[in-house]
């Protein structure tokens, strides 16, 4: 193991780090995300036959390159994904980067959080708590990787429908943060479990205060929309929310736009539907790729089906069915409790009372687990729906629909 002593040291590992990103980089804004890919993967190839310390560590750093880019923009087979995890392992144990408290043992969190991160991304929430934990177990985590296990661990409380418990992994991963980019990341997911938990006019606030200490234009964007949704929570308003996503609008994009679609289905107001164009119509637009949130879309065009009248009654209701599995599996709660809301209200609409009572449900329990005390309409849309007796409307089976 003593040719690695040299170069397997903290310092140097990170400089090759970060020249092996600039120059993944720069293809990737060259010639795209596939061929940022393949250099990765070509690369690891060329490795394969040479045993030097440098080559390991390159290959390491690959390794852990090819799981981040797959997160980001996918490419890996199932196959690939186990395959690259376990090398990367390997590379560890060859190393002799052993467990605990050396210098270097940061590494096997590195590889951990790398996994915990897809099996997040595949809805596999227990189990990316879980890489979570034994990342941390396994290494002597410097402060920034401590602020990031804290994210992490904020991430998946949130998504569980902990919020009080994800502020206070929170609070820690902004103490041991001092990276700029990396507090504003922390910072946006602070302001999501305020507003799940209910606590609309501190997020609008804290919001404001984020968003004037920011210099990154993409965490600006997150941290107004954050406030927006907090807005129209408090006052069941949706224009200033239209006004933001639609052409010429600061986030006029794929993801608020799907979101924003979300919201108008939720909204009291049948008028409401009628605020943005088809989906159809919106996928034309430059810059829109629905393709990259497929579930949410999957959701958001049977949503849209559901009031087509030209679609007959039964495929609407096999429509939505469809999407049923779907919704609990999507990444951010919140999608999901405007999912189940939109449902919901759709079926109520439709004189599918029973039914709708217990979509209904799944939405208010989120809302309950989610908050401090125990508000049933955290979306702050569902006046008109929780007013209703359920119960009263559940009918005998031979009752007239």
């Amino acid at each position: 193991m003593t040719k690695f002593r040299d170069t397997w040291r903290r310092a140097l590992f990170d400089q090759r780090k970060a020249d092996i990103k600039a120059e993944l980089d720069r293809i990737g804004n060259a010639k795209g995300s596939d061929a940022r890919l393949q250099t990765i993967l070509d690369r690891l190839q060329e490795l394969d036959a040479e045993s030097s310390a440098e080559a390991y560590r390159d290959r390491f750093i690959l390794c852990i390159s090819a799981l981040y880019h797959h997160q980001r923009s996918g490419g890996l087979s199932k196959k690939q994904i186990a395959e690259i995890s376990e090398l990367a392992a390997a590379i560890l144990t060859v190393a002799g980067v052993k467990p605990g408290t050396s210098q270097m043992s940061y590494l096997h969190a590195e590889l951990h959080f790398a996994i915990s991160d897809l099996h997040l991304q595949n809805r596999e929430f227990l189990s990316a708590l879980w890489e979570q934990q034994l990342g941390t177990q396994l290494a002597n985590l410097p402060e920034e990787m401590k602020a990031r296990r804290q994210l992490g661990m904020a991430v998946h409380s949130l998504r569980l429908g902990h919020a009080s418990l994800a502020l206070r992994f929170i609070s820690l991963a902004l103490d041991n943060s001092q990276e700029a980019m990396f507090r504003n990341k922390i910072q946006i997911h602070h302001l999501r479990a305020l507003r799940l938990m209910g606590r609309h006019e501190e997020t609008i606030r804290m919001a404001e205060l984020y968003k004037n200490k920011c210099n990154e234009e993409l965490y600006k964007l997150e941290f107004e929309w954050e406030a927006s949704c907090a807005r129209a929570s408090l006052t069941c308003d949706l224009t200033p929310m239209l006004k933001m996503v639609k052409k010429g609008g600061s986030h006029h994009s794929t993801s608020y736009l799907l979101e924003c679609f979300l919201w108008l289905r939720v909204h009291p107001k049948t008028e409401m539907l009628r605020r943005l164009p088809k989906l159809a119509t919106l996928a034309q637009y430059k810059g829109i790729q629905f393709r990259h949130y497929q579930d949410l879309y999957a959701i958001a065009l049977q949503l849209e089906a559901a009031y087509d009248t030209s679609i007959q009654f039964s495929q609407r209701l096999s429509g939505l069915k469809k999407i049923l599995e779907l919704v609990p599996q999507l990444q951010q709660i919140d999608k999901e409790m405007l999912a189940w809301l939109a449902i919901a209200r759709w079926l109520y609409r439709s004189r599918y009372s029973d039914i709708a009572g217990i979509i209904f449900y799944e939405y208010t329990s989120q809302s309950r687990k989610l908050s401090e005390p125990g508000n049933s309409d955290v979306l702050g849309m569902a006046a008109d729906l929780t007013a209703v007796d359920w119960a009263e409307k559940v009918l005998p089976i031979d009752s007239d629909h």
